[in-house]
């Protein structure tokens, strides 16, 4: 089952097949600073992958220290790391299963 932990926490977050981030409250992942944009990015599970988009947010989306261009899907493996906008909290995908029915 897909699993991001945010660094420094135990907290494990389990992944919808489509999980939204943001700072919207409609979002799946709920980041309530003013860097995260209300619908900042996609994760999703496709084809036995997990993958990231960012939607054109204001401030970006990276994995691995590598800025996501807008509106293109990037493969993940376990063990990436993810920020969203200028935020110092990142999230480890530490399990890239598929997501639970």
């Amino acid at each position: 089952m897909g699993k991001l932990v945010a660094n420094g926490s135990r907290l494990q977050i389990s992944l919808k097949p489509q999980h939204s981030v943001g700072r919207g409250p409609e979002a799946d992942l709920r980041l309530l600073y003013q860097e995260v944009s209300s619908n900042h990015a996609l994760i999703q599970f496709h084809e036995g992958h997990w993958f990231v988009m960012d939607l054109q947010s204001s401030n970006g989306t990276v994995v691995n220290k590598r800025a996501v261009p807008p509106q293109t899907w990037v493969a993940l493996k376990e063990g990436d790391q993810l920020s969203f906008g200028h935020v110092e909290i990142s999230y480890q995908l530490i399990d890239a299963g598929p997501p639970e029915a």
